[in-house]
C-alpha cells in the first residue's frame, strides 16, 4: 500500500538541467515552455498536501475515539484485508494492510505504565518512544494534533502543543501504514438487532505498537460484560467506561440493589451489583434474573443507555 511521492525539490533540479541544455541546443530566439514542470509541481504539492491532511484527520479521529465523542458505526473488510471503519459522525477511516515495514519518526500510540495512551514515535530501532514536549509525555486524551508540511523538506511535522513545537513525523515521500494495526469487534452474548444478529458491544483497537484500547460500538457506553451471573444473596462487580459523562442512572431488577463509584476524570464507572437471596425470590419479592440498565448524560446533553443481563442462583 506504499505510494512514493517526488521531491518537488528533484523535480525543479532536473528541471533547470534539462531547461539549460535545452537553451543551449536551440539557441536564445527559442522560448522555454516550462508549463509542464509547473505542473508537475503543483500535482506534487497537491499530494503532499492531501497526505498532510489525511494525516491530520487520522490522528484527529483516533484522539475523538478514545475520548468517546464518536463511536464505530460498521466494520467493512476487503478481500485485499483492507478495514474500512465507519464512523457515527458519517465519516470513515481505513485500516491498510501492514506494509513491509515502519519508517523512522511515524506517529503512533504507546501504552505507559500508569496504563495511559500516549503519543509517540518509531525511532530508527524501531522502538516506539513516548513524545515529550517540554519534557513531559503528551497523553492523547489532552492533545489535539496539528501538521503542517515542512517548505524545506516537504516531511509532515505534527504538533501537539498548538504549533509551539514541531516534531518531524515519517510522513514525507512515502504513505505509512495506518496507526491501527487491528480491529476486533466484541458482540453480545444474548442481545440481538431487529434481524437477529448478534448487537456489537465495543471494538478492540490494537495500535501499531500493539497497546489497545476500547472504543464504542454505537454506543459511547462501554461494558466489560453484558451479561453477569451471581450467587444468592452475593455481588459481581464490573466497570463501565463513558467518557465525559455528568450524571447517570441505574435502573434495577426488582430485589437488585447496586453500588456504583464514578471516576468523572477516567470517565469510568465502579458498579457492584448485589443479588437478592434465595428466600426473596422463592418468595416472589425479587427477581431471580432480569435486564439492568446504565442510563448515561453526557455534557452535551446526549444520553445512552447500556443493558446489563444479571442473573441470581446457587454457588458454583
Amino acid at each position: 500500500m506504499k505510494q512514493t511521492f517526488i521531491n518537488c525539490r528533484n523535480i525543479l533540479a532536473c528541471a533547470v538541467i534539462s531547461a539549460t541544455m535545452l537553451f543551449g541546443a536551440t539557441g536564445c530566439s527559442t522560448e522555454f515552455d516550462d508549463s509542464q514542470l509547473w505542473n508537475e509541481i503543483e500535482q506534487v504539492k497537491s499530494d503532499l498536501a492531501a497526505l498532510e491532511e489525511k494525516v491530520e484527520s487520522e490522528l484527529n479521529t483516533i484522539k475523538e475515539l478514545l475520548d468517546g465523542r464518536i463511536t464505530i458505526t460498521n466494520v467493512a473488510t476487503s478481500e485485499d484485508g483492507t478495514v474500512v471503519l465507519t464512523l457515527s459522525n458519517d465519516s470513515k477511516l481505513t485500516i491498510y494492510p501492514k506494509g513491509a515495514g515502519v519508517p523512522a519518526n511515524l506517529v503512533t500510540v504507546i501504552e505507559g505504565e500508569d496504563g495511559v495512551l500516549y503519543w509517540a514515535q518509531y525511532n530508527a530501532e524501531g522502538e516506539a518512544v513516548a513524545i515529550e514536549v517540554d519534557g513531559e509525555k503528551v497523553p492523547v486524551s489532552e492533545a489535539a494534533p496539528q501538521t503542517r508540511i515542512n517548505d524545506e523538506t516537504n516531511a509532515i511535522e505534527v504538533s501537539f502543543d498548538g504549533g509551539k513545537n514541531w516534531i518531524v513525523t515519517g510522513y514525507d515521500e512515502s504513505k505509512a501504514d495506518s496507526l491501527i494495526a487491528d480491529i476486533e469487534v466484541v458482540y453480545s452474548t444474548w442481545q440481538k438487532d431487529s434481524e437477529g444478529n448478534p448487537v456489537a458491544l465495543y471494538c478492540i483497537l490494537t495500535f501499531a505498537d500493539g497497546s489497545q484500547a476500547k472504543v464504542g460500538m454505537n454506543n459511547r457506553i462501554i461494558l466489560d460484560t453484558d451479561k453477569v451471573n451471581v450467587a444468592y444473596g452475593a455481588s459481581a462487580e464490573l466497570v463501565a467506561t463513558a467518557e465525559g459523562a455528568t450524571d447517570y442512572m441505574l435502573i434495577m431488577p426488582e430485589g437488585w440493589t447496586c453500588d456504583v463509584e464514578h471516576d468523572v476524570k477516567a470517565g469510568k464507572f465502579a458498579i457492584k451489583l448485589n443479588a437478592p437471596t434465595k428466600a426473596d425470590v422463592d418468595n416472589a419479592a425479587a427477581d431471580a434474573e432480569g435486564v439492568a440498565k446504565l442510563v448515561v448524560v453526557f455534557g452535551n446533553g446526549n444520553s445512552a443507555i447500556a443493558s446489563i443481563m444479571v442473573a441470581a442462583g446457587d454457588a458454583k
